[in-house]
């Protein structure tokens, strides 16, 4: 039997209000019970202040997020000084940038659609698929922070989990936009016979199609030459086996950063987030570039392939 819980304006909701509410004023906190009752009314259409706790609940993040959104600093905004607004104009403020963020993640989602690899691929075209459903389905008004469409293609870097609703949307969004930008400067045929020696299975899988690509071209990168061919020769594997082996795991962390760095200014990719998610990327390979170093198994991450 589902719990219903008739809002008086006192039910306590503690395990989801830390983030808006942890460092205000009890003023400040009476607000966000005020804009609750308010927002049940309108989920009701004034018809009756009993519904589901669950339902309750989802209102109440739904504000958190709005205030929270509304509070935040968009680009280069100077972050506004709360004491001197209420949860009211946070909420409204909120309510507008979110709207703002739809308009936004829109634009978003069409390019990434348009410079998608033309690689076949079932999860990256059902995910782009889905989130063209999003744009009917996000409700703004009640439930800001839920993601109505399912997103399974994976991403090199994950989108934080700290994110929600439109913000964690355009986040994810944002990031496959530098991986579409990235596979552009290579072609597709070349990809696609690096992705079949990975993994034969990519068309099927929830696999990243950027990742081998970008660690392939990381390899030839080292070895200052050109990544388009996204090949290793053995020749050339054994001159990387050779290099990687005698440096210090400090020393091979500084060289993948420097091969990002190499690669970016070969390619011409000037952007700060493009160069900065790059590097995430190559930091978080370096355990198994180690692993694969200290095994002489480094034909298995950069592997021959014409």
């Amino acid at each position: 039997m589902t719990e219903t819980l008739r809002f008086t304006g006192t039910d306590s909701f503690s395990d989801e209000s830390d983030s808006a509410l942890s460092e205000e004023s009890l003023p400040f906190q009476t607000s966000i019970w005020e804009i609750l009752k308010k927002q049940v009314r309108l989920y009701t259409m004034g018809e009756s202040s009993s519904l589901p706790k669950e339902t309750v609940k989802e209102l109440f993040s739904s504000i958190c997020f709005l205030t929270d959104l509304g509070a935040a600093p968009k680009g280069k905004e100077q972050p506004l000084k709360l004491k001197n607004m209420n949860a009211e104009e946070l909420f409204e403020r909120g309510k507008k940038r979110a709207e703002w963020e739809v308009r936004r993640g829109k634009r978003l989602w069409k390019t990434a659609c348009m410079s998608a690899p033309k690689i076949s691929n079932r999860s990256l075209f059902d995910t782009l698929q889905g989130i063209g459903a999003f744009w009917k389905q996000y409700d703004v008004r009640f439930f800001a922070h839920q993601i109505p469409c399912y997103i399974d293609y994976q991403l090199m870097n994950p989108v934080p989990e700290s994110l929600s609703g439109i913000c964690y949307l355009n986040e994810y969004l944002h990031c496959l936009l530098i991986e579409n930008r990235f596979l552009l400067h290579f072609d597709v045929e070349r990809i696609e016979k690096l992705l079949q020696v990975v993994e034969p299975d990519y068309q099927e899988l929830l696999i990243n199609l950027t990742e081998p690509v970008m660690i392939q071209a990381l390899g030839l990168s080292i070895l200052k030459k050109e990544p388009y061919a996204l090949d290793l020769s053995p020749q050339e594997q054994k001159q990387l086996q050779l290099y990687l082996q005698a440096l210090s795991e400090k020393e091979m962390r500084q060289v993948l950063s420097d091969a990002v760095l190499w690669l970016c200014r070969l390619l011409k990719i000037e952007g700060h987030d493009d160069y900065a998610y790059f590097l995430k990327t190559a930091e978080d390979a370096f355990p198994r570039l180690n692993a694969a170093c200290s095994a002489k198994e480094l034909q298995n991450l950069f592997p021959h392939i014409a």
